[in-house]
C-alpha cells in the first residue's frame, strides 16, 4: 500500500505493524541507549544507524519522498539533542516516535510558511 503525497502526513494510515516491523528487537534499542548514556560511542553509533533506518522507514509512508531524508536527518539531531530525557525503562519506540511526531510538525509550519511568503 501507499500514501499519497499530501502536505499533512496521514499518521493514520501508518498501522502499528509496520513500526513493530522496523524493530528487530526493542530489548537491543534499550540496551543501546543506556550503553550510550554511559558514554559508550560505538553503541550511539549504532543506535543512530537503527534510528535512522526505522525513521526513514516511518516517514517515507506520511511525507512526500523530498521531505524524508532532511526530516531523518533533523529528528536525528533532535535524538542527539534529547537523548538524556529518554528513560530506557519505558518504550525507546514510543519515545522516538513522540520526537518525530514533533519534527514532523515543525516541517509542516516551515512548509507552510514558505508557502505563503512565495
Amino acid at each position: 500500500w501507499s500514501v499519497p503525497n499530501t502536505s499533512e502526513p496521514d499518521w493514520a494510515a501508518l498501522r502499528a505493524v509496520d513500526l513493530v516491523q522496523v524493530v528487530e528487537d526493542p530489548f537491543v534499542w534499550k540496551g543501546l541507549m543506556v550503553r550510550s548514556q554511559r558514554g559508550d560511542r560505538r553503541a550511539y553509533c549504532e543506535l543512530l544507524t537503527q534510528f535512522g533506518e526505522a525513521l526513514f522507514h516511518v516517514f517515507s509512508r506520511v511525507l512526500p519522498e523530498e521531505a524524508v531524508e532532511p526530516t531523518v536527518q533533523e529528528t536525528l539531531k533532535m535524538v542527539h539533542a534529547k537523548r538524556a530525557t529518554c528513560d530506557p525503562k519505558r518504550s525507546i519506540l514510543g519515545w522516538l516516535m513522540a520526537l518525530a511526531v514533533h519534527q514532523t510538525s515543525l516541517v509542516q509550519n516551515r512548509s507552510g510558511i514558505d508557502q505563503e511568503l512565495r
